[in-house]
């Protein structure tokens, strides 16, 4: 089981259609096919029902799906947390008599404390 995979099949739980969610993915069906083939062995029992022309998802689905947008939603943090910090940002602003623009800029600065300000 890979990131790829779990993508792949959160999508698919979301839509419950190969073909769009393999538009929404930008990739070809077969090839979401093959990957949730090769998910559904790895896990060892079926994730997706097919109903007719619908699909649906079975009770190790819906238990997947729960754990993988736990895990994904981790993955995402963690890059989030190890991207390198960039240098604080710096606005700069002309005009003439800053009393209207003075307390917003002190309420930007609260929310924003690393950015500052040139008047």
């Amino acid at each position: 089981m890979n990131l790829r995979q779990l993508e792949y099949f959160l999508v698919l739980s979301e839509e419950l259609n190969y073909h769009q969610a393999a538009e929404r993915l930008f990739i070809a069906q077969p090839t979401l096919s093959v990957q949730m083939s090769n998910l559904q062995r790895e896990i060892g029992q079926p994730l997706f029902l097919k109903v007719g022309r619908h699909i649906m998802l079975t009770n190790a689905g819906l238990i997947l799906q729960s754990h993988a947008r736990k895990i994904l939603r981790q993955v995402r943090a963690t890059k989030q947390a190890l991207q390198p910090r960039s240098e604080p940002a710096s606005i700069k602003i002309g005009l003439s008599g800053t009393h209207l623009l003075t307390p917003l800029l002190k309420t930007f600065q609260k929310i924003n404390p690393h950015t500052s300000f040139t008047l």
